[in-house]
């Protein structure tokens, strides 16, 4: 038996491990004396290593899945449903985006309209989506989104405001706590 927490790094990192044998596999196909199988392993070789870029970003910014709440995003619109309370976003009426750490509770991602406010935690099972769904967003930092959710600042960083380029840098503001 596999322990769980090794199962859940070896599920976490499954991409990126895949990617890391396609590129053992080109370079594989990079020895072999024909130089067309050269060159196919080196256009494998590339197109690995960037997968395996953006496979090892998602996989830092994958969630446990141990938190509350579902989030499931489909055609744009993220719609997290927790025990209490939940509620849907578009992506595209999305105004601003946040990161909310308090003493005491759980972090969550603030996604701020015109309208409303939704709080998602950062572990609620299927939050890994939500970088598929960020990553969409016009001039988004995902360095800096991967970077404050590793750091988790007390307070809320706004990461993301629709219409003003940050840079990739995170601000750090306080907001009232919606409950």
């Amino acid at each position: 038996m596999i322990r769980p927490e090794l199962r859940h790094a070896f599920v976490r990192h499954a991409e990126v491990i895949a990617a890391l044998c396609t590129v053992g596999f080109g370079l594989w196909l990079i020895t072999r004396p024909s130089p067309i199988l050269g060159m196919v392993g080196w256009m494998v070789v590339a197109v690995a290593t960037t997968t395996g870029f953006v496979a090892w970003r998602r996989a830092r910014f994958a969630s446990s899945g141990q938190g509350v709440g579902v989030v499931s995003l489909v055609e744009g619109r993220i719609a997290y449903m927790g025990p209490i309370w939940g509620g849907a976003v578009d992506l595209d009426d999305l105004e601003t985006l946040g990161l909310r750490v308090e003493k005491d509770k759980d972090p969550a991602w603030v996604l701020k309209t015109r309208d409303s406010v939704l709080t998602i935690p950062l572990e609620a099972s299927g939050a890994e989506v939500l970088f598929d769904g960020f990553s969409a967003l016009p001039k988004i930092s995902m360095a800096a989104l991967i970077a404050a959710r590793d750091k988790k600042r007390l307070g809320t960083q706004i990461l993301w405001t629709r219409g003003l380029d940050t840079g990739g840098q995170a601000g750090q503001f306080r907001i009232g706590v919606q409950s």
